[in-house]
């Protein structure tokens, strides 16, 4: 599924990997790769509209992170499941946190 918007699509499987392309440093826009927040879309959660492939955004799970080791958190939604790892994969989550090794975060 594509979104005419540009938003990147992952699915929760991806998304909780630290290896993931928006997961890494370089995927922020900052020099150090610690600033900037990123959007995604999770193709695979429950209020995901897969048939939605323009530009209403109502109609997609979009998760943001604020910055490099921070979690993808929902917009909006009506659960407050947190995850983590690969144990962590929920359709319902709407806070997601990557399986980093946080013990080498300062």
């Amino acid at each position: 599924m594509a979104n005419t918007l540009g938003i990147p699509e992952a699915t929760l499987l991806e998304i909780i990997e630290a290896g993931y392309a928006l997961n890494l440093r370089t995927a922020r826009p900052h020099a150090l790769g610690t600033g900037g927040p990123l959007v995604v879309r999770i193709s695979d959660h429950v209020d995901n509209d897969v048939a939605e492939v323009g530009t209403d955004t109502d109609k997609m799970a979009i998760f943001s992170s604020k910055a490099f080791g921070h979690p993808w958190v929902k917009d909006t939604g009506l659960t407050h499941s947190v995850g983590h790892g690969a144990g962590a994969y929920s359709v319902k989550n709407t806070v997601i946190f990557p399986d980093y090794d946080y013990a080498t975060f300062e």
